[in-house]
């Protein structure tokens, strides 16, 4: 089986750090204070201009995936995956703004000794790449996956080809942290 599997929120905390910075930076420079606490990405939370946050993710990028920690359990999951025989196909926006994601990524995943049979950096589109690669199955986790709905939407929409069909009703559902839940027909 081929398994997608994105790291940000998923292998590594960085959904966290980015909050935690973003609160920092935002108390120092900008004063809005939290204006949407549903959203997923910091500059919408925060509400910010472009400037602000393209000034935001130059400063604090290296820092977030460099010391963002693995998620309790990730390591021990991939590990048994591929001992069950899945080919395991990461797939990252990392690298889509800035060239340091990858090289940081590539020293991240050698330090901590996390091997995928491919990684596929820089897509913004992670639809196409899943289908070009014929991925089987999609895990959400992290905030993404207990609490945004409508993004789950959105990624499964068109996968219908690939035999994955959301069932609306039970995407609706926020999950709890921990809970595994089926959200396909």
């Amino acid at each position: 089986m081929v398994i997608a599997i994105d790291l940000d929120g998923v292998v590594f905390g960085t959904e966290e750090y980015y909050r935690t910075y973003a609160q920092l930076y935002d108390m120092e420079f900008v004063k809005n204070g939290v204006v949407d606490k549903t959203a997923m990405d910091v500059h919408t939370r925060f509400g910010w201009a472009q400037n602000y946050a393209d000034d935001f993710y130059e400063k604090y990028t290296e820092t977030v995936l460099k010391s963002a920690p693995i998620r309790p359990g990730a390591k021990y999951v991939l590990e048994k995956l591929k001992q069950m025989g899945h080919t395991l196909v990461c797939i990252t926006l990392r690298g889509y703004y800035r060239e340091c994601e990858i090289t940081i990524t590539e020293q991240r995943l050698k330090q901590e000794n996390i091997v995928f049979d491919k990684i596929i950096y820089s897509q913004k589109n992670k639809l196409n790449a899943c289908q070009a690669e014929g991925v089987d199955v999609i895990v959400f986790t992290a905030g993404v996956g207990e609490n945004g709905s409508e993004y789950r939407e959105s990624v499964l929409v068109g996968l219908e080809g690939m035999g994955i069909v959301l069932d609306k009703d039970k995407n609706l559902k926020n999950f709890k942290r921990g809970e595994v839940n089926v959200i396909s027909t």
